[in-house]
């Protein structure tokens, strides 16, 4: 799978890469025509970015500041709602995934497969994870509780606690809804963020992470998005920023090995 990735990005997009990940991808070359990629994003992708999606390859926008988001506002009611919630949360830290594969017979099926993945919390443990800090190989996730499942028509609402560590555990709501032709993912954080059990980084309310998924014409769009109003104070911003990476680097690895 080829990545094009723009700078580092955050650990809030270890949810976004794990489901994404799992799609099965076509090691055929493709290419996307310029108007689908037109019609999805704005001017804000940038020429090479347009090109690495145009040949199948799945990027990664560290972006940083909502009025970046490549995500066409007018596209469609979930599109519109994507970039009203993150113009809310106004985060300091937001980064965008996306790929365009071709439209195949199996991408209803897909989409079930995603919506099932994302659904069931027990695909979020024993992912393992190298601490380059402590030089040790631990979970991912220290623990994934499910508090509360149900679901109305092709909705789910699930209410899950996240431990990972230095993070406390983290209470989240998480709402997927699905049809043959569209995947909607929404997970924000109920409870705050903080580091080693003392040191608040996000407030309730402002980690959100969407997973988008539609169709667009004979292709398929796969957009993921994260973001976070957190602080960048000095005198643990590295630290903070080894233990992110590195979790996004183990979850990418384990991960890629179901695409072989």
């Amino acid at each position: 799978m080829k990545k094009h990735i723009q700078g580092k990005y955050p650990f809030f997009l270890a949810m976004l890469l794990l489901t994404l990940a799992a799609m099965p991808l076509s090691a055929e070359s493709i290419s996307v025509p310029a108007y689908i990629i037109d019609t999805v994003f704005n001017s804000k992708l940038k020429k090479d970015e347009a090109a690495s999606l145009s040949k199948g390859e799945f990027i990664i926008r560290n972006i940083g500041n909502y009025r970046k988001i490549c995500l066409k506002e007018d596209l469609s009611d979930k599109a519109a709602l994507i970039n009203s919630d993150f113009k809310r949360i106004k985060p300091s830290y937001l980064a965008e995934t996306i790929q365009i594969r071709p439209l195949t017979e199996s991408a209803a099926g897909d989409i079930r497969k995603l919506h099932g993945i994302l659904t069931d919390v027990s695909n979020y443990t024993g992912i393992p994870y190298y601490s380059t800090y402590n030089k040790v190989t631990i979970n991912l996730y220290a623990s994934v509780e499910l508090k509360k499942h149900y679901r109305i028509g092709d909705n789910d609402f699930l209410n899950v606690n996240f431990e990972m560590k230095p993070f406390n555990i983290i209470n989240t709501d998480i709402t997927a809804e699905s049809t043959s032709r569209y995947l909607f993912y929404r997970n924000v954080n109920t409870t705050s963020i903080k580091y080693k059990g003392f040191i608040t980084c996000v407030d309730p309310g402002e980690f959100v992470a969407y997973i988008y998924i539609f169709n667009c014409g004979n292709w398929q769009i796969i957009y993921g998005i994260g973001g976070a109003d957190a602080p960048s104070f000095f005198f643990f911003k590295s630290r903070l920023n080894a233990a992110f990476i590195d979790r996004i680097t183990s979850l990418c690895k384990y991960m890629c090995k179901f695409l072989d």
